[in-house]
């Protein structure tokens, strides 16, 4: 799982939009919560928003990484932790 994480995490920061639908799954329980309030996506709408999504995330760079995942026979789920810099202003959150 944390192996999965790092990729995505690659994926996102260089828009790599197929690598990005790609690790999506296809079952229909498919959920991403975003970080805006209401932020819920699900499904096929997930799919094929997502990747154009994450293609707006302004340049940064991930600093402090940790990644805490779990799993349990075909569920997993992983908890990542950065510090995120962004360039364009200079900011780390």
């Amino acid at each position: 799982m944390a192996a999965i994480v790092t990729r995505w995490n690659e994926a996102v920061r260089t828009c790599d939009r197929d690598t990005v639908g790609n690790l999506l799954s296809r079952d229909a329980a498919l959920r991403y919560v975003g970080t805006a309030t209401g932020e819920l996506w699900s499904g096929d709408v997930l799919r094929r928003g997502l990747p154009d999504h994450f293609a707006e995330v302004p340049d940064v760079s991930c600093r402090n990484q940790s990644t805490e995942a779990f799993e349990q026979g075909s569920t997993g789920c992983a908890f990542w932790h950065p510090d995120i810099h962004f360039h364009d202003t200079g900011v780390t959150s």
